[in-house]
Parts: structure tokens; C-alpha cells; sequence
């Protein structure tokens, strides 16, 4: 009973370990465009305020937009790249995407770890399982958290990616957008059945059985 209980625990770590690396590696990713964004802007906008102030006034003042006097659209560069400078400290979101890297890191070893006692025969051994623990109990310590608000749509985004990657298996050259599309009109159109269950409409060519990653 004890090996039995030991291999679903590490089933249900690997599937929330498994989510918790894509819902991560995505909000690293969104952290990091962001950030490049911002940086883009402000190099941008302190370059201009720098041509304005060198080049010649005739010149200076075609390059301003709306009829604005040259003087007052420096100002207003001026003011836009303190602002954006203001916003880079604020929100740090290089400090926020290498957190989330540092999370996927962490919980990336969880999900090996787990796998690789799962592929063995046998009963874990209790130190190995309890190493596993450890493990996961450090990813969890980390600090940097899944947003509530995009819990949701991060886990849609996982069981979308397992899905269509069981389907890419067996059919590697189908087109992804096409595949998101016949999803969505498979899973939002719900026909209600009268003991409570549902049916899906027509079979799109896509598995129907998806693991929940946080399902115990």
C-alpha cells in the first residue's frame, strides 16, 4: 500500500511540477518581451531627444511631429523617457523573468526526479521520495509565485500545449493554428446532457483525455 501511495504522490508531483514549468517558462518569456520593450523605448526616445538638440533647427523642426515647436517636443521626450526610466525601476521586470527562470529551473528538476523514480520497478526507496519532497518543498521557497489572476489561463495554455503535442505525434505535419481552432470550437461548444454530464460536438482528430496536472 505504501508503494502504491508513494508512486501516486510522485504522479501528482510530476503533473503539477510539469504545469507549474510551463505556466513559469511563459511568464518568464512575457516578463522578458516586455522588459526588451521598454528598453526599446527608452533608447528610442532619449535618441531622439539627442538628434533634436544637435541637428539643425530647419532640420529639428521637420522631424517634430504635429506642428509642436522643437523645444516643447524635447520636453515632452524628455519627460516620456524619465518616465519610462521610472517605470524600468519600479517594475524590474528582468528581475521578475530571471525569477520565474529560476522557478522553472527548480521545478524542471522536481519533474525529472519524479519521473525518474516513477521509470524505475519496484518501491521507491524513502530517502530517494523524501529527496524528491525536498525538492519541491525548495521550488515552492523560491518566492515568485504563479499570479492568481493568470492561473487559468496559464493551465489553459499547458493542457493546450499536451494536447496538441499527443496529436503532433501522430500527425506531425497538422497546422498548430488550425489545431488551436478545431479546439476551441470543440471545447466551447458544450451540448448539456440531463444527468448533469456533457457531450462534445463532432470528433476533431485531437485526444479528448488530457491529464490535469492538479488534479491529486
Amino acid at each position: 500500500m505504501e508503494e502504491i501511495g508513494h508512486r501516486a504522490e510522485l504522479m501528482r508531483i510530476r503533473r503539477v511540477a510539469d504545469q507549474l514549468c510551463t505556466a513559469h517558462a511563459w511568464l518568464a518569456g512575457d516578463f522578458a518581451r516586455k522588459a526588451t520593450l521598454l528598453d526599446a523605448l527608452v533608447l528610442l526616445s532619449s535618441a531622439w531627444i539627442v538628434s533634436l538638440s544637435f541637428i539643425d533647427p530647419a532640420l529639428a523642426a521637420a522631424m517634430t511631429p504635429g506642428g509642436l515647436k522643437p523645444t516643447l517636443w524635447i520636453g515632452l521626450m524628455g519627460v516620456c523617457a524619465f518616465g519610462l526610466t521610472l517605470l524600468q525601476t519600479r517594475l524590474d521586470l528582468r528581475g521578475s523573468a530571471d525569477s520565474h527562470r529560476r522557478a522553472l529551473d527548480a521545478y524542471a528538476e522536481v519533474k525529472r526526479s519524479a519521473a525518474r523514480l516513477l521509470s524505475e520497478d519496484g518501491q521507491p526507496e524513502e530517502d530517494i521520495f523524501n529527496e524528491v519532497l525536498a525538492r519541491q518543498d525548495f521550488a515552492s521557497s523560491l518566492g515568485i509565485a504563479v499570479p492568481e489572476a493568470r492561473f487559468l489561463s496559464l493551465k489553459q495554455k499547458h493542457l493546450t500545449k499536451i494536447e496538441i503535442s499527443r496529436h503532433l505525434d501522430r500527425h506531425p505535419g497538422a497546422s498548430l493554428f488550425v489545431l488551436k481552432l478545431r479546439l476551441i470550437a470543440r471545447d466551447t461548444f458544450v451540448r448539456p446532457l440531463p444527468n448533469g454530464a456533457s457531450v462534445r460536438g463532432k470528433p476533431t482528430g485531437v485526444e479528448e483525455k488530457v491529464d490535469d496536472p492538479t488534479r491529486s
